[in-house]
């Protein structure tokens, strides 16, 4: 449910308190998110991948708990689509 959900380098920038221009440094150094360029030039970043990084600074087993807390904090994210992002891990984590 999260790959389809992409965020302009503006928005990104607006979460993480990060200028536009420190985004293109980070990704010119090689050090940003992973990104995807797409055909007009423009630069988007997935939200499972910055999800991702997000949990990566955080020790202990990755559960269901801190899974539903990093969506549960994507504020640009709208509700309805956390709440259905939330139903949906706890019944992909419910089969195994």
């Amino acid at each position: 449910l999260c790959q389809g959900v992409r965020f302009t380098p503006a928005e990104v920038g607006e979460r993480y308190r990060f200028s536009v221009g420190h985004l293109a440094n980070l990704r010119k150094a090689g050090r940003a998110w992973p990104f995807i360029r797409l055909g007009n030039g423009g630069i988007r970043y997935r939200l499972s991948e910055l999800l991702a990084a997000e949990l990566r600074g955080t020790t202990g087993p990755l559960t269901l708990e801190r899974v539903e807390q990093a969506v549960a904090a994507c504020d640009a994210v709208p509700l309805e689509h956390r709440a259905a992002m939330q139903k949906h891990l706890r019944s992909a984590f419910g089969k195994w």
